[in-house]
């Protein structure tokens, strides 16, 4: 038996309906801006199709088959979900609704986004925003296999299939526990802090790479090195006084305002950059989309 679904169409149903609906040819045709026989046509060949009669016409009056009730059933939902499809679309052409899938670094999503996201949600209620945090290595490989609408990033994208803008200055800085010997020094050379323990991110972090590409240029290596795969956990492990570490600027500003953690003034030793907006060069912008990247632009965080 042949495939029905390959010789079915959308038209004949909608015949179909208007004939089931007004149990009349001539009012169906007059409904759909046919002929009644264009009408007869297209039930005769649907029924062909089917393999069963769809009307009985006793005499002036048009009766549905079996076939013909159990067809409308199935006409009516998918006339039903036509018109979902329909509105579906029609809103994501609407500015300000649809849903965007976000990726950001550990410093971008976990300190700057959920206050941006909490802005841009009060003015756009139905844009549906999700976050997961990678890092900047995978946010790219997401990205490019289209798993992540935006990537909001440690640096510039460095697959040439990805677009980059900025978005926000940095800074990164070493930090020590307050009661470290490197906490209360004026000015701590380079050399200096190269003796101590250096607790590190995992490799694939924006931070790390930014960090470690400027020391390399001032042909400073560490002793000895440790490796955690969390900011926090980072952040912990200092402050216990195992080691010295670099941080973004917002990973950080919370513990060294109470004290928990103090920058260690290292003479030329601090690395600024750029964190970024990152988006496949061949994304279709969506209105959802195209709301969120424009309200990311202007946004600035607050400064308490």
């Amino acid at each position: 038996m042949d495939n029905i679904f390959d010789r079915l169409t959308l038209h004949q149903l909608r015949v179909f309906r208007a004939v089931a609906r007004e149990r009349n040819f001539t009012k169906a045709a007059a409904q759909m801006g046919l002929t009644q026989s264009a009408v007869s046509v297209q039930i005769r060949d649907l029924g062909a199709i089917l393999g069963a009669p769809l009307f009985d016409v006793l005499g002036k009056k048009v009766h549905l088959t079996d076939a013909g009730r159990l067809l409308e059933e199935h006409a009516a939902r998918a006339e039903g979900l036509l018109r979902e499809i329909s509105q579906d679309f029609s809103a994501l052409r609407e500015i300000g609704v649809g849903s965007v899938r976000i990726g950001a670094s550990t410093s971008i999503g976990i300190y700057y986004l959920p206050p941006l996201l909490a802005e841009f949600s009060a003015q756009h209620p139905r844009v549906a925003a999700t976050l997961a945090i990678e890092n900047t290595a995978q946010i790219e490989e997401q990205l490019l296999r289209n798993e992540f609408d935006l990537g909001f990033m440690g640096a510039r994208a460095t697959s040439g299939d990805l677009v980059s803008e900025p978005f926000l200055e940095d800074e990164i800085f070493f930090a020590c526990a307050p009661g470290h010997p490197l906490a209360t020094a004026a000015t701590v050379t380079p050399e200096r802090l190269a003796r101590e323990r250096l607790i590190i991110r995992e490799s694939g972090s924006a931070t790390r790479a930014t960090m470690e590409a400027h020391l390399l240029k001032r042909g400073l290596i560490f002793r000895e090195t440790m490796t955690f795969g969390s900011v926090e956990a980072i952040k912990q492990v200092v402050m216990s006084g195992l080691g010295v570490a670099y941080f973004s600027t917002p990973t950080v500003c919370n513990e060294i305002a109470a004290g928990w953690l103090a920058k260690i003034r290292v003479k030329g030793l601090a690395a600024s950059r750029t964190f970024s907006i990152v988006r496949h060069r061949s994304k279709k912008e969506t209105p959802a989309l195209a709301a969120l990247t424009a309200f990311a632009r202007g946004w600035q965080p607050r400064i308490d």
